[in-house]
């Protein structure tokens, strides 16, 4: 029985090892040359030409594969040819770097490059290359595909790159990732322009392309929700905000999505600088009393106080320095007015803004008042309140005047005092502080090949969260203990902000460094405003995933939300070569055991 055993293991074993594919070799390799000189093309690559610079998407094939060539934000796109750099030494690219595609969109816009014909659910190994000797200053931009980060902030300066002089090696300007085709296999690249970049930014150089292996989903997905309260995309559960908070049943999984958003602990290894924020009316100079300590309260008006520029009516916003301080000094900040009549006190405090000294990030500004008023110098992020009492600890009158903005008034004794606990920013105020909402734009434009505008008109957002600590929760439970999933998840809204960012982790490993999306930019296909990535459940059978604030790449601030559109996750079966190894080592035990 032992041998019969033995030759039908290795029939097996030998039928499937012939049968695997040869080493991996580039299925595509694309060099992107200039019309003016079209033949200076890489060896082992082949000629991409456009038609004109007016913009116009432009289709090339390559065997099997039709790459498609966008330009995004309404610009053009132009090729280029240079000089240099030349080859030398380790660097022997030089006719893949001297000619090149490049977006002349500079406003957060760039290149769309779609290959067709890959092998659904095919994981792909390339490299992207993108450089102009010419471009000088810091250019930077963005990498994608199929919404997955794959080069967040690449950056290089043309100033540094010499016509004559060889660069290190070939992957100097080489952006190398991993990318998996969609299920009709297709991967979508993006290069978008970062707003802090010196110039137009998105260069294309050469593009290629390896297949290393092929991603086993299950055909039939586990669950499809569809959030927010509009329509539900064909096949998906439509799941509104109450269902989504409470835990709703889609295919059998329990989906819940609870705001997540803590003020951030304040270092205690740095310093801190104090700011009052106080209006003025520019014909009685009003003026206001602060200090770090009642004794040391000063006087502030327009005359040592910086002006924000900001105006309400004949009210003009300022702003004046109280100090610097560590955490463990600064315990409250205490604030009165100067007498204008006999009868009572006036004040026209806006706020009290911290901020660190060292890299200039904003702690919190308080108090707030529902206003449109943000301090611009210094600015920072707005907390609620308005007649809050375990805000306010001293005080015998506390009203709002006009447009949001608060008077507070006293008779006499008291002066008015925040406490400013470090540990816990501002009593009265709880940890918490995102807020979960839904939102149905109608219908989500785009071109002929997007046909999600259902999936994408509806979200659910959290609001008004820092950086790295606040965002949205998704716990997805009832799955399988220690099984794979792929899960994909999409993210927009067409009346958000510019280059609305985001981080996504799934079970605490990051899965996605800085997904972001334009919504001045309709999408173009299906694949634009989605990510996917591999998750394993844990003991529990569950999925953790956590979308937190990403940082807007312009200025480095907080965009402020965090957007959830909908959800699909599909079971993943082991690949036939996981099945050889597996067999491979059955063969070895029974080798073994054969010898003894």
């Amino acid at each position: 029985m032992r041998k019969l055993t033995w030759a039908a293991l290795a029939v097996v074993v030998c039928t499937l090892l012939t049968t695997m594919p040869a080493p991996a070799r580039a299925e595509l390799s694309i060099d992107f040359n200039d019309r003016t000189d079209p033949d200076i093309t890489q060896s082992g690559f082949d000629v991409f030409l456009i038609d004109a610079e007016d913009g116009t998407p432009v289709t090339r094939t390559f065997g099997a594969h039709d790459v498609t060539l966008y330009d995004v934000g309404g610009s053009f796109y132009f090729d280029r040819d240079r000089t240099g750099p030349p080859n030398g030494g380790a660097f022997t690219e030089s006719d893949l770097l001297i000619d090149f595609v490049f977006s002349g969109n500079s406003a957060g816009g760039g290149l769309n490059l779609k290959v067709t014909g890959l092998t659904p659910f095919g994981i792909y190994s390339g490299s992207i290359w993108s450089v102009d000797d010419v471009s000088s200053g810091v250019r930077m931009s963005d990498w994608i595909a199929n919404g997955t980060v794959v080069k967040n902030n690449y950056v290089y300066d043309g100033a540094d790159i010499s016509s004559t002089v060889p660069p290190p090696s070939n992957d100097t300007y080489r952006i190398d990732f991993t990318a998996t085709a969609s299920a009709d296999g297709t991967i979508m690249f993006q290069g978008r322009h970062e707003k802090r970049s010196d110039g137009v930014s998105v260069m294309l150089n050469g593009l290629q392309l390896t297949q290393t292996g092929t991603l086993q989903r299950a055909a039939t997905p586990v669950v499809r929700a569809d959030f927010g309260s509009g329509t539900a995309m064909s096949g998906f559960t439509q799941v509104n905000l109450a269902s989504a908070t409470a835990g709703a049943t889609v295919g059998g999984k329990t989906i819940t999505v609870a705001p997540v958003g803590k003020f951030s602990e304040i270092p205690s290894a740095t310093s801190y600088e104090v700011f009052v924020n106080f209006w003025s009316d520019s014909a009685n100079d009003w003026a206001i009393q602060a200090g770090l300590t009642e004794t040391g309260m000063a006087t502030y008006d327009v005359n040592n106080s910086t002006n924000t520029g900001i105006i309400s009516s004949n009210r003009t916003l300022y702003t004046a320095s109280l100090g610097t301080l560590t955490p463990a000094q600064l315990d409250s900040v205490y604030w009165d007015d100067i007498e204008q009549s006999s009868s009572y006190e006036r004040t026209w405090l806006d706020s009290f803004t911290i901020r660190r000294t060292d890299d200039d990030e904003l702690f919190y500004v308080a108090p707030t008042a529902d206003n449109s008023y943000a301090v611009d110098n210094p600015s920072g992020p707005w907390f609620g309140s308005s007649d809050t009492a375990d805000l306010w600890r001293y005080r015998s009158g506390y009203a709002e005047y006009a447009d949001g903005i608060y008077q507070a008034l006293k008779s006499s004794g008291d002066h008015y005092q925040i406490v400013t606990t470090l540990d816990d920013p501002v009593p009265g105020i709880p940890e918490t502080i995102v807020t979960l909402s839904e939102g149905d734009t109608g219908t989500v434009a785009g071109g002929v090949e997007f046909t999600q505008s259902d999936l994408l008109a509806d979200y659910i957002t959290a609001s008004n969260g820092d950086v790295d600590t606040s965002g949205l929760d998704v716990l997805v439970e009832d799955l399988t203990p220690g099984q794979q999933y792929s899960v994909t998840l999409w993210a927009f809204d067409d009346a958000a902000g510019e280059s609305t960012r985001s981080t996504w982790s799934a079970n605490g490993a990051l899965v996605n460094d800085g997904y972001r999306f334009d919504a001045s930019q309709d999408p173009m296909t299906n694949l634009e405003y989605s990510f996917s990535f591999l998750a394993t459940a844990d003991e529990n059978g569950q999925i953790l995933l956590e979308g937190r604030v990403g940082l807007d790449g312009a200025e480095g601030l907080a965009q402020g939300n965090v957007y959830l559109n909908a959800l699909e996750i599909c079971e993943v079966v082991p690949e036939p070569s996981t099945v050889v190894l597996l067999l491979g080592a059955a063969l070895a035990v029974l080798c073994f055991r054969r010898r003894r």
